[in-house]
């Protein structure tokens, strides 16, 4: 018998970005290249809200909102990730990611009969496409999974009950053009269980070393 599969809540991103088709980029001569990824929590119930879609809560307006505006926010923290060192045309992983090993089925009798594993921490994957000028191409890969609250769930014929990992994983994958040195939002979504207007937010910088 399957147990109730483990949750994991990737929220919605909001792209605050153009995503854009790389084109045949020209080396700007410089050899390495650095890439900061943050993710920036902070209470936005002073921002602008805009209409709800059907079924779904309305959430603020983030649009207009630079960097600078996000890390000024009271309370406002980030979590920081390990930074790529990339040179143009190669691809890279950095992970803090440590494997945690479940039980993801089991039988009748709450025994288990299968074992999943799901990575908790976090991980980057960039690729450096080209560079263009001031400008660099970028594919990008980001994922923050935090430790799972662990609960007791029925198995399918309501037996049993056995205790089940829930994930909450926040991650984005985009294809962007971004200018040399200066922060970008890639988007923001709320915190997940939250009564307050909580909410997390992309942000991403590309440096020459």
């Amino acid at each position: 018998m399957r147990a109730l599969s483990p949750i994991v809540c990737a929220a919605f991103l909001l792209t605050g970005c153009s995503h854009v088709n790389p084109k045949a980029a020209t080396d700007s001569g410089h050899d390495t290249y650095v890439v900061h990824v943050e993710l920036i929590e902070f209470n936005a119930s002073h921002l602008p809200m805009q209409d709800a879609e059907a079924g779904k809560p309305a959430f603020p307006i983030l649009r207009h909102l630079t960097y600078d505006d996000v890390a000024a926010f009271p309370g406002s923290r980030a979590i920081e990730f390990l930074h790529l060192e990339l040179s143009p045309g190669q691809q890279r992983e950095i992970s803090e990611q440590q494997p945690l090993r479940y039980a993801s089925e089991h039988d009748t009798h709450g025994e288990p009969t299968a074992y999943a594993t799901r990575g908790v921490g976090k991980r980057v994957q960039a690729t450096l496409v080209g560079v263009e000028d001031v400008f660099v191409d970028l594919k990008l890969i980001v994922e923050n999974v935090s430790e799972p609250i662990w609960q007791e769930v029925a198995v399918s014929n309501a037996v049993a009950k056995v205790r089940m990992p829930f994930f909450f994983a926040h991650s984005v994958s985009s294809e962007l053009r971004v200018f040399v040195g200066s922060w970008v939002l890639l988007g923001g979504f709320p915190r997940e269980m939250d009564s307050e207007q909580t909410v997390l937010v992309w942000a991403l910088r590309v440096r020459e070393k």
